[in-house]
């Protein structure tokens, strides 16, 4: 991962600088490695086009929430993100 933004971090918990160079859905998020999450992840920057909206249930310890999700590939830049909006629809980014 190279970028992990403070209010993912706020949501999450987790230490923002921490995250910087972890794998996202083995390190960082690793309930988000199901079909629907990382499945359509890495289906769609296999095939270099990806953009898709929808809700998911993080499971967090300190109190679960549902929180949007978009996965989204560059051609221009060649990279791959998955943005998060907060409860509030703020839109935080997560890169590859």
């Amino acid at each position: 991962m190279l970028r992990y933004n403070s209010t993912e971090a706020r949501i999450s918990t987790l230490d923002q600088k921490r995250q910087i160079g972890r794998h996202f859905f083995v390190d960082v998020a690793p309930c988000t490695r199901v079909k629907e999450f990382y499945g359509a992840f890495v289906s769609g920057v296999t095939a270099r086009s990806l953009d898709v909206t929808f809700k998911y249930h993080f499971p967090f310890r300190h109190g679960p929430g549902d929180l949007m999700i978009r996965l989204f590939y560059s051609a221009r830049t060649d990279t791959a993100w998955v943005l998060v909006a907060d409860p509030d629809g703020r839109q935080l980014e997560i890169d590859k």
